[in-house]
C-alpha cells in the first residue's frame, strides 16, 4: 500500500505540472540546467522525482537556518550552532577565560609596575647602596585623588648588605629620590627567598649539634620584633624561625636568626 501512494503522488505531480504549461500562458518559469547535449528551442521542464522508500525530510538536528533565514547543515560542524552563544565557539571547549576591561587595565598596570622595577634595580645608583646583597619587596603606584595622571612608583627593597630599607621613588620612568630607612625605625614584610635563607641557616645550626631530626621537620618564618621600643623593629633583620612537623604541629625547635650578618642569635628546643 505505501509503494501504491507513493506512485501515485509521483504520477500527480506530472500531470498537475504539464497541465500548467498549457493553462499558464508565457514562457515556463522551469528550467533544466544545461549539460554538453544539443538541445533544440522546445521548452524544457526539470521535474524533481521522489524516489520510493527515500525520506522527502531532512533530520532536523541535521539542519537549521541562519541569520538569513537559509537553512544550513551542522552535521559536521565543530562550533556551537544557531542560537547558541555569540561568537560560537568550539563544542566541548573547557577552562575558558574571559578577560574584562578591569582585567586588561589590571594587567596593563602590572605591566608598567614591572618596568618601572627593571628600570629602578638597573640604575648604576641604586645598585651602589643596595650592595651585593639585598631583597626586592615589591613596587606600588600612588596618585593624588582626582589626579590620576600624577602618578608616581614606589620601589621598595631590603638591602642586607646596607642593612636598610631603600626605597626608590620614581615618576615617569625618572628615578626622584633614593631614600634609606634605618632597619630601626621600618622594615617592610619578609620575603618568601629571605624566610628560605633563614630556614636553611637555622637547619645548619640545629644539624651541626646533631639534631639530625630538624632534616625531618618543616620550617617556617616569620619577621622577630622586639618586645618593647617605639617601633618594635630590631637593628637587623630578625627571622624568627620554627621547625614543625606540618603547619599545625606544636613547634620542636625554634630560635631567631640574624639575616644581615647570617648568623643564628638564639635558639632552644620546645
Amino acid at each position: 500500500m505505501p509503494e501504491f501512494f507513493s506512485e501515485f503522488r509521483q504520477k500527480l505531480l506530472i500531470v498537475v505540472v504539464g497541465l500548467s504549461l498549457f493553462l499558464i500562458p508565457g514562457p515556463s518559469q522551469f528550467s533544466m540546467a544545461q549539460d554538453d547535449t544539443d538541445t533544440d528551442d522546445s521548452t524544457q521542464l526539470f521535474i524533481p522525482l521522489i524516489s520510493a522508500g527515500q525520506s522527502d525530510e531532512l533530520p532536523e538536528e541535521a539542519l537549521s537556518p541562519n541569520d538569513h533565514g537559509h537553512f544550513v547543515s551542522h552535521r559536521y560542524d565543530r562550533f556551537t550552532g544557531y542560537g547558541g552563544m555569540w561568537p560560537p565557539q568550539p563544542k566541548n571547549i573547557e577552562d575558558v577565560v574571559w578577560f574584562s576591561d578591569e582585567q586588561q587595565e589590571i594587567s596593563a598596570a602590572s605591566l608598567q609596575l614591572a618596568q618601572t622595577t627593571q628600570i629602578a634595580s638597573a640604575n648604576a645608583n641604586v645598585q651602589s647602596i643596595l650592595g651585593g646583597r639585598y631583597t626586592l619587596i615589591g613596587t606600588v603606584s600612588e596618585s593624588e585623588k582626582g589626579d590620576e595622571e600624577n602618578t608616581t612608583e614606589t620601589v621598595t627593597y631590603f638591602s642586607h648588605s646596607s642593612n636598610a630599607t631603600i626605597e626608590v621613588q620614581m615618576k615617569n620612568g625618572e628615578i626622584i629620590e633614593v631614600v634609606e630607612i634605618p632597619p630601626s625605625e621600618y622594615q617592610p614584610p619578609l620575603t618568601d627567598d629571605e624566610i628560605v635563607e633563614a630556614v636553611d641557616i637555622a637547619r645548619a645550626y640545629w644539624r651541626a649539634g646533631s639534631y639530625e631530626r630538624v632534616d625531618e621537620l618543616q620550617g617556617f618564618g616569620i619577621l622577630g620584633l622586639k618586645p618593647s621600643g617605639s617601633t618594635g623593629f630590631n637593628d637587623v633583620r630578625v627571622v624568627y624561625v620554627s621547625f614543625h612537623t606540618d603547619a599545625d604541629a606544636r613547634p620542636e625547635y625554634v630560635g631567631y636568626v640574624d639575616l644581615t650578618n647570617q648568623v643564628m642569635l638564639e635558639s632552644w628546643e620546645e
